[in-house]
């Protein structure tokens, strides 16, 4: 792989991962705020609605802009005709929704939720323009335009959501900040790229791309319909505030998972697409798997440690019944991490047939999981969180390892290279936790020791993912200089 594709690859994660951080740190920060003024139940009610919205999102957001991606000549009018496809199909999902929503209101026994999931699902069509545009920029590989779009959103969004938060709106300032992010961040988009789509169709055009993507489309409807059910079976079968401890729960490793996970798969896809040959995509995923191992372990493990204090400073005490829920999703992104790549892989050299195929034959086994589980408590759910992802992981490598290769004992000695001082870091921050008492001072020591103590370790062990992320912040501020 050359240094200027290197270089691509690394600048497009950073910028991409820039704009991720940057906006969930400013989300993070305004979920803090809106917890503390708003009850487990308003989120509850999030959480059950967030369901249907999520897999209803999948049949516009997944597949075809993948599609437009991965094809190495997509023309004008393959992304005009993709658009066009794709916003039409997302205003009959909407009016599916609409019709459907009082079944769903009903199957809860929440008459609450018809208002919410009706107006919820406005950003479905919103986000169907929206994933041609991210298909267009992925394309060009062009990221400081997301981290722009994104940042302005988000910021805006924070003040709306604050705003009817303050104001006694509940439920709905949750609703307001979450679309108002949707709406301009693909405004924004809109005016910063320079293609727009034109009054123009073919259905020739579409026939290839749709062939591809909907298998890409039905993996990853599948791949979200069991991500989400855990949460219906907790919000059916359990109370709303169950299901908000949970989800609570996940949303701080989620924050990080969701991030690290979407930039890697965002920036490695057209780059493997667009790669010369498989030796290629072997050195794309291994340098670009070292580097997010070694952001992602520091963190999640990091924040198994701290989770009660982390929770108590932030959100009260309140919600401490969610510190389990922390734990077991940080382990589980940890775990996840290792398997990251193997999806973008087997997309990219054109195998959209396998995922589907690999999605088939796991997703039996973790509705076993699940259904065991349910027997036993939320906490049980949650722990089948983990043992999911050693299964993804066991399926998802076997089309890597017959079509491009996959060297296990490399792979797990990468991953052991940031492990082990992730878990050195960890100890350390556990026992200054046990030496001081008040919650607050110990988890600004606690974090703080925590950063200076994995970064003294690699600059000790010069690791190479921390050596290269020094060489090229400091060559982007020579460039800056210049």
């Amino acid at each position: 792989m050359s240094d200027n594709a290197n270089g691509k690859i690394v600048s497009g994660m950073i910028w991409r991962f820039g704009e991720k951080i940057t906006a969930q740190g400013v989300s993070f920060i305004v979920s803090l705020v809106l917890a503390r003024i708003l009850t487990p139940e308003d989120y509850g009610i999030i959480g059950i609605v967030s369901i249907f919205i999520a897999i209803a999102e999948v049949f516009v957001t997944s597949g075809f802009g993948t599609a437009l991606i991965q094809k190495k000549d997509a023309t004008e009018l393959d992304f005009s005709t993709l658009c066009w496809f794709n916003v039409a199909f997302s205003v009959i999902l909407y009016a599916i929704i609409i019709v459907g929503s009082p079944l769903i209101s009903a199957f809860y026994e929440m008459p609450e939720l018809t208002p919410v999931l009706r107006v919820f699902a406005i950003r479905i069509p919103i986000n169907a323009f929206n994933s041609i545009q991210n298909a267009y920029v992925s394309r060009n590989m062009d990221f400081k335009k997301f981290f722009f779009s994104t940042i302005i959103g988000t910021i805006i969004s924070a003040f709306v959501g604050i705003y009817m938060a303050t104001h006694g709106y509940g439920v709905w300032a949750l609703i307001a900040q979450i679309l108002t992010n949707t709406v301009i961040d693909t405004t924004v988009l809109f005016i910063t790229i320079k293609w727009k789509p034109k009054f123009i169709f073919s259905l020739d055009a579409a026939k290839p791309l749709i062939k591809y993507g909907w298998k890409i489309l039905a993996t990853d409807l599948i791949g979200t319909i069991f991500n989400q059910i855990n949460a219906f079976v907790i919000g059916k079968k359990y109370t709303t505030a169950d299901l908000a401890y949970y989800t609570k729960g996940k949303t701080f490793p989620d924050i990080i998972n969701n991030n690290v996970s979407s930039t890697l798969a965002a920036v490695l896809f057209p780059a493997m697409s667009l790669s010369s040959g498989i030796e290629e995509i072997k050195s794309i995923r291994r340098k670009s798997l070292k580097m997010m191992e070694y952001i992602i372990f520091p963190l999640m493990f990091g924040m198994i440690t701290v989770a009660d204090k982390m929770i108590i400073v932030l959100i009260k005490e309140k919600w401490l019944p969610a510190v389990p829920y922390v734990r077991i999703s940080a382990l589980a992104a940890a775990v996840g991490i290792l398997g990251t790549t193997l999806i973008q892989e087997t997309k990219a050299i054109g195998r959209s047939d396998m995922t589907l195929k690999i999605e088939l034959l796991k997703k039996p086994i973790m509705l076993a999981l699940l259904l065991v589980a349910m027997r036993y408590g939320v906490k049980a759910i949650a722990m089948t969180l983990i043992i999911n992802e050693f299964v993804a992981f066991a399926f998802n490598v076997y089309p890597v390892r017959k079509f491009i290769g996959f060297d296990f004992k490399l792979h797990l000695m990468d991953a052991f290279s940031s492990l082990w001082m992730a878990l050195v870091m960890s100890a350390i921050v556990y026992a200054i936790g046990k030496i001081i008492t008040n919650n607050v001072v110990a988890l600004v020591v606690q974090v703080l020791t925590g950063a200076a103590v994995y970064i003294a370790l690699s600059v000790i062990t010069k690791h190479e993912s921390f050596l290269y992320l020094i060489q090229f912040i400091k060559s982007k501020l020579h460039r800056g200089q210049a």
